[in-house]
C-alpha cells in the first residue's frame, strides 16, 4: 500500500506550481538581463559606427586615439542587425517550447527595453552624437554605451518586435487553452 499524501506532506500539485513560479522568476530576470546585454551591445557598436562616420578612432574606453578618413560604418551597422535579430529569433525559436513563459519573457524584455528608452530619452540633451558624448562626457563608457544603445532606433524596433512576439505567445495560449477545456 502507498504512502498517502498526508502523511509524507508532498504535494505534486503544490510542487509543480512552485516549479513554475520559480521558471517565471527566473525567466523575468533572465530577461532584464538580456535587454540591459543586448543595449550595451548595440551601443558600444553605435559609438563604434559614429567613430568610423567621423573617421575617429576609438579605443576600447571610447577615447580618440587617432584620426583616419570618415567611412561608411557597414560592419558595425550590421553587427548591430545580427544582435537584434539574435535576440527576437532566440524568444520565437523559445515561443515553441514553451508560450506562456516565452511570452511573459518577451513582454518583460520589451518593457525593459522601453523603460530604458524612455530614461534616456527624458535625461539626454539634444542634438545627440553618440562618439561625442562618450569622449567628452565624465559618465563611464558602460552609462555611454546604454545612452547610445537605448536612444538607437534598432532598440525600439526590437522592442516592438518582441511586443508582438508576446502577444502571439498570449494568443496561442489562450486558443490553445480553450481546445484543452473542450
Amino acid at each position: 500500500m502507498g504512502i498517502s499524501r498526508q502523511r509524507t506532506g508532498y504535494d505534486p500539485e503544490q510542487h509543480a506550481r512552485s516549479v513554475s513560479r520559480r521558471g517565471a522568476t527566473l525567466g523575468i530576470l533572465l530577461s532584464i538581463l538580456v535587454a540591459l546585454l543586448c543595449v550595451v551591445v548595440v551601443g558600444f557598436l553605435d559609438v563604434r559606427a559614429e567613430a568610423v562616420e567621423t573617421g575617429a578612432v576609438v579605443g576600447w574606453d571610447t577615447e580618440i586615439q587617432s584620426l583616419t578618413d570618415p567611412a561608411a560604418p557597414v560592419l558595425q551597422r550590421l553587427m548591430i542587425a545580427v544582435a537584434c535579430s539574435l535576440v527576437a529569433f532566440a524568444y520565437a525559436f523559445w515561443l515553441k517550447a514553451s508560450a506562456v513563459l516565452a511570452g511573459i519573457s518577451a513582454l518583460t524584455t520589451a518593457v525593459t527595453l522601453c523603460a530604458l528608452s524612455g530614461w534616456f530619452y527624458a535625461t539626454t540633451d539634444f542634438p545627440y552624437s553618440a562618439i561625442a558624448t562618450a569622449v567628452e562626457s565624465p559618465e563611464s563608457p558602460l552609462v555611454s554605451w546604454l545612452r547610445a544603445g537605448a536612444l538607437s532606433p534598432a532598440i525600439q524596433v526590437l522592442a516592438g518586435v518582441l511586443l508582438a512576439l508576446a502577444m502571439l505567445a498570449f494568443a496561442g495560449s489562450r486558443s490553445t487553452a480553450g481546445r484543452k477545456s473542450q
